[in-house]
């Protein structure tokens, strides 16, 4: 209710949830799921999507799902667009989360054997 409730401010402001998760209200009234997260000493911030598109439910599922993923080890998160393919011509749009990893090359091969 208050996420729906949120206005924009003379100041940005954020409304917390659980686990990290918060919904930062900007001073134009945008409202975007965020987490923050902590790598080298070095904060960073990962945003989930913009509500009411990604509703509380879904951006918990991707909190959980950001969590899973540093805990394994990834040194950061990226997030990749992604569509669905319905049926009928229509599509669905979502996004994918992936782990970056320390000595790991982007794109599938492994640093560390190359050298």
């Amino acid at each position: 209710m208050q996420a729906r409730n949120a206005r924009g401010r003379e100041r940005a402001y954020k409304l917390a949830d659980s686990g990290g998760l918060y919904l930062f209200v900007a001073t134009t009234g945008s409202r975007s799921w965020q987490l923050n997260y902590r790598f080298g000493g070095v904060q960073h911030t990962l945003t989930f999507g913009l509500y009411p598109e990604i509703g509380l439910a879904e951006a918990r599922s991707r909190r959980d799902e950001a969590r899973s993923i540093l805990s394994s080890g990834a040194t950061e998160i990226g997030v990749e667009p992604a569509r669905t393919e319905l049926g009928g011509g229509e599509r669905q749009r979502h996004i994918v989360l992936t782990g970056h990893f320390a000595g790991a090359d982007p794109r599938g091969a492994d640093l560390d054997a190359a050298a």
